[in-house]
């Protein structure tokens, strides 16, 4: 009987452990409610803030093309930015001066 181990925390314990056979399909089960949630949390997160930009944009008498660039000048070089911080120190600071 073979174990399949999870690692999900810094120390490398096992979180779950799971046996071969019928465990799997627990495992698959959790694995799709979790892709679920997630996308189901990004697609009310990405609504949630378009509605809040753009009703900021109407308040502070901004158009909204404007918001929309700015909200993407943001989040593009924002996602390069957090993947560098795990990667090696070094290639921070080329990103940076690439961008």
């Amino acid at each position: 009987m073979t174990r399949i181990v999870i690692p999900t925390n810094r120390q490398r314990k096992p979180v779950l452990e799971l046996r071969q056979g019928q465990d799997r399909m627990f495992l698959a089960g959790v694995i799709a409610h979790v892709v679920i949630i997630s996308l189901a949390g990004l697609i009310v997160g990405g609504k949630l803030l378009l509605c809040g930009a753009g009703s900021a944009a109407k308040f502070f008498g901004i158009p909204t093309m404007v918001i929309g660039q700015i909200l993407v000048g943001f989040g593009t070089p924002t996602l390069k930015l957090v993947t560098s911080l795990r990667a090696v120190p070094d290639l921070i600071l080329q990103n940076l001066r690439q961008a």
